[in-house]
């Protein structure tokens, strides 16, 4: 899990890495240790991410199987139809 802040050193973007409690900057090397008073926002926000994350792969997991079925829905009436019209011409012709 790594949340992005800015860097006292340099401005740019640093990286906070839980499970060593310390954040880092890639850019300069800077290194400094995790307020911990505000560890459990962090947490917390962390577990809600995921459960954002879980829910929104679900409902694409669901949209992706609804489509499917629409899909194969319209080519099951498209190959009736197709094999309705066989048996016309071959009565017709017959």
């Amino acid at each position: 899990m790594r949340i992005t802040n800015n860097c006292p050193n340099c401005g740019r973007s640093m990286e906070l890495d839980l499970d060593n409690l310390k954040k880092y900057c890639s850019y300069c090397g800077s290194k400094l240790m995790i307020d911990v008073e505000n560890l459990s926002a962090v947490l917390i926000e962390r577990e809600r991410t995921k459960q954002l994350l879980s829910r929104y792969e679900e409902e694409t997991i669901q949209r992706t199987n609804d489509s499917t079925d629409k899909t194969l829905a319209i080519m099951m009436v498209a190959i009736c139809a197709a094999v309705a019209v066989i048996a016309i011409c071959s009565v017709i012709k017959g």
